[in-house]
């Protein structure tokens, strides 16, 4: 068991309160927490360009035969 995990009387007392579970305070949820740790700004997707160099960095590492299988994979996939 997690010994951060919050207890079930205190999930409880805070769902019937509305309050948020990271925080404690009511007006929003947890998910959307102002408070809660920047991991969710990493889950964010990337735009085109920031894609475009990524995907390019990650082929410039790759040897010729695995190169040939992305484009044969991206090729298929409708790239």
């Amino acid at each position: 068991m997690d010994i951060d995990a919050m207890s079930l009387d205190k999930r409880t007392t805070l769902m019937k309160e509305g309050k948020c579970f990271n925080c404690e305070q009511a007006g929003h949820l947890a998910k959307d927490c102002p408070k809660k740790e920047k991991k969710q700004e990493q889950k964010k997707k990337m735009d085109g360009k920031q894609l475009y160099t990524h995907i390019r960095a990650l082929y410039k590492d790759m040897d010729e035969e695995e190169q040939e299988e992305f484009m044969k994979e991206a090729e298929q996939a409708g790239f």
